[in-house]
């Protein structure tokens, strides 16, 4: 399964911020409304958060999902309370001790060498 352009697009602005997050403090994480101005995307739908899954963040998380990297969709949160979207823990199945789980990812996501999907054609 190969990312579509806008989910490429996003997995690269999610690489780049992992040096400067903090594993477990999601004040350290990227927000949807960021995400789209990194991006330089419209809004488009509801919300932020709808707006991104509309233009590669759904793509992305299935990728991810499918492929068995780590689940680097996780770095986006709303900006409001500091936590993802709830469709984040539901595509994975998470209920028990959820927090952790989500930690657990994002220092995967750290060690993860994501450089081989970004060069990937």
């Amino acid at each position: 399964m190969s990312l579509s352009t806008q989910a490429k697009a996003l997995l690269k602005v999610l690489v780049d911020k992992l040096p400067s997050v903090q594993a477990g403090n999601p004040a350290t994480y990227t927000s949807y409304r960021e995400c789209h101005r990194d991006l330089a995307l419209p809004m488009q739908g509801r919300d932020w958060g709808h707006s991104l899954q509309l233009q590669g963040l759904n793509d992305l998380a299935t990728w991810q999902l499918n492929t068995g990297v780590p689940a680097i969709t996780g770095l986006i949160i709303n900006q409001l309370n500091l936590m993802p979207g709830e469709g984040f823990f539901r595509l994975y199945g998470v209920q028990d001790n959820p927090f952790e789980w989500w930690k657990t990812q994002i220092e995967l996501c750290q060690g993860y060498n994501w450089q081989q999907h970004l060069d990937a054609a």
